[in-house]
């Protein structure tokens, strides 16, 4: 078991800013030909891409509707109380659980 190490090990492949400049300046302009480029896309397609057969989690695309949406409140009439106990997260979520058209709850929204 190792308990002490002199180098980090994250930085031993890190190159110098310096070298790093060097390296973006020899690059900028360059373009990869026709043939080039046929060949690093058929290097990535279908089952090759890194990605093929995968999806972001339900927690991941929760929190992305949540910071992209507006939270939409519901009460109910009688009680003043929260629909769901909580708000909801877009027009289609208000849609499957009110009986209520998705084109009709902007509307609503709206005018209210």
């Amino acid at each position: 078991m190792l308990t002490q190490s002199h180098t980090d090990p994250r930085t031993i492949f890190k190159s110098s800013p310096i070298k790093n400049l060097k390296i973006s300046t020899t690059l900028k302009g360059r373009k990869a030909t026709d043939q080039t480029r046929a060949k690093m896309s058929a290097s990535r397609t279908g089952t090759k891409n890194p990605h093929f057969g995968k999806s972001l989690s339900k927690h991941v695309l929760d929190a992305a509707a949540i910071l992209s949406g507006t939270p939409i409140y519901v009460y109910d009439q009688k009680t003043f109380k929260l629909i769901n106990g909580k708000p909801f997260r877009s027009i289609r979520e208000v849609a499957k659980i009110l009986p209520i058209s998705t084109v009709t709850v902007p509307k609503k929204i709206r005018y209210s």
